[in-house]
Parts: C-alpha cells; structure tokens; sequence
C-alpha cells in the first residue's frame, strides 16, 4: 500500500497526463519490480520494460532476481538485455506508437558504462557518480533520438534521474 501511495503521488506530480492521454504502449526502462507499469496497466496502458541482463550498473544480482520474479508475477514483459542494447535495435513495430518512454532514477543504472565512480550498487548514492562526458555524450543522443522516433505525436519521454553529481 506504501509504494501505491508513493507511486500514485509520483504520477500526479511528474505524469498526470498518463490517466487522460489515449491509452497506448508505456516502455519502462529499468522497471525494478513493475510496480509503475502494474499501475500503468491498471490505468489502461499497454506495458514493457526494458531492463539489465545481470545485475550490473548497480542492481546487484539479488535484486535483480526478485525483481524477475515479481514481473513475472505480475505478468509483465521485460526484454533483459540492458538499455544501451536495447536502444541500439531496430525497433519499427514501435515507431510512432509509443505514449510514454520512462527512466525513473535508473539512468544512472542504465548507462553505468558512462558514469565514473564506485558501482552503484556499493552505495546507493548517484551523488557519488559522475557522468564521463565523451562517454554520455555518445549514449544520451541515442536515448532521446530512439525515444522521438518510438513516440507517438503527444508522447511523453520522462527522465526522473537520482542526481549524479554533475547532474
């Protein structure tokens, strides 16, 4: 009841259009356990999350498995192949289709390959990560150009990210 609550009030504040909007496809990268997207589907939505093949960038392996588990329970797609892998396919069946691309406080996680600093997972902090600028200036232009080639006119794409500390 606690993470519907805090999910709930995320939504009203960054997304309140996501209960309005025509119903769609919404693409969680790094969905942890699909909370968001159960709450998505409840709306309405079509719902899939992109996430990590292992636990690296900064889940760790336990994490990761419980949250497999719970997306299974929920019935939930997850293609595990990581974001940069994933954003690096083609994707036709999606163009122009998708309402919503969202990254809740998983950029950091999703592009470690672009962050310096100790794994994330060692502390839970991205105020303790820093963007390698050469690095993410090579992988944050694919996020947003596959984000505007998936989104429908009038999609959303949302980045929450946790703050690194050049954020």
């Amino acid at each position: 009841p606690r993470r519907r609550r805090e999910l709930d009030e995320y939504i009203e504040r960054w997304l309140p259009e996501l209960r309005t909007m025509e119903k769609g496809l919404v693409i969680d990268i790094g969905p942890g356990p699909c909370d968001f997207l159960a709450m998505c589907r409840d709306i309405g939505h079509s719902v899939m999350g992109v996430d990590a093949a292992t636990g690296a960038g900064g889940m760790g392996e336990p994490y990761l498995a419980i949250c497999n588990e719970r997306c299974r329970e929920l019935d939930i797609r997850v293609e595990r192949m990581g974001a940069v892998q994933w954003l690096s396919r083609p994707h036709q069946t999606f163009y122009g289709h998708v309402a919503l691309v969202h990254l809740r406080g998983s950029i950091e996680q999703c592009f470690a390959s672009a962050m310096e600093g100790e794994p994330h997972d060692a502390h839970h902090d991205a105020r303790r990560l820093d963007w390698r600028s050469a690095d993410a200036l090579k992988l944050l232009p694919r996020l947003f150009f596959t984000a505007w080639d998936l989104l429908r006119p009038g999609g959303v794409l949302l980045i929450h990210a946790n703050g690194t500390c050049s954020t």
